[in-house]
């Protein structure tokens, strides 16, 4: 990745993330980074969209659902931005 790139991550849990030294490679070439989770307590990128972390009130196959629109609705979003501002 170069200057100019834009990384974009999305981890419900916010373990499977890159690690700190490939965060910081990504800063030193000025490579914007943006996390999707619903967890609270993620560092290192420039950027984090959270979103309720709610799986643990509903059945199994009610929590699937929820987490994949939540990143579905998210994700619209920033497309709806980047069309917008083109």
């Amino acid at each position: 990745m170069e200057k100019g790139d834009f990384f974009l991550c999305v981890s419900y849990s916010g373990k499977s993330i890159p690690s700190a030294a490939q965060l910081l490679q990504m800063k030193r070439r000025n490579v914007r980074t943006v996390l999707i989770t619903a967890a609270k307590d993620v560092t290192g990128f420039q950027m984090v969209l959270t979103f309720p972390d709610r799986e643990h009130y509903y059945d199994k196959k009610m929590a699937t659902f929820y987490s994949q629109t939540a990143i579905f609705y998210l994700l619209n979003c920033i497309f709806a931005i980047l069309y917008r501002t083109k």
